[in-house]
């Protein structure tokens, strides 16, 4: 990592550190966690690893709501279908929320669009 000039916060390094030293793989989840805050990977990972920490009971749906609102650009007509999904579910769950007409509790419709995209990469 630090041959390649990646530039990690603090708390992100010492997670890197913790799972070095232990080996424990809690620590790969506290990354991937600190990995999607900081909107680390594109688009397609960033989904798919919300996806992972919130079928592994890593997060809860409104978490991932809040984790799935993207910042960084990104090309919507090449993205995979249950991707877009996915983008297209979130901005409406985070509209409803502020709205006060629902929460990503409420239904699972988040959550179906998640695992979507979760099934089609890998069975866990």
């Amino acid at each position: 990592m630090y041959e390649q000039n990646f530039e990690f916060t603090p708390e992100f390094e010492d997670l890197i550190l913790k799972l070095w030293e232990t080996n424990d793989v809690q620590y790969i989840f506290e990354i991937a966690k600190e990995a999607v805050r900081q909107q680390l990977f594109d688009i397609e990972e960033h989904i798919f690893t919300v996806a992972i920490l919130v079928e592994k009971g890593e997060i809860n749906i409104c978490d991932a709501s809040l984790l799935l609102k993207i910042e960084k650009p990104y090309d919507y007509a090449n993205l995979d279908i249950r991707v877009r999904h996915v983008i297209d579910v979130v901005w409406l769950v985070n509209e409803d929320t502020k709205d006060g007409i629902m929460t990503p509790n409420d239904d699972t419709i988040l959550l179906d669009a998640l695992t979507a995209v979760r099934q089609k990469h890998c069975k866990l």
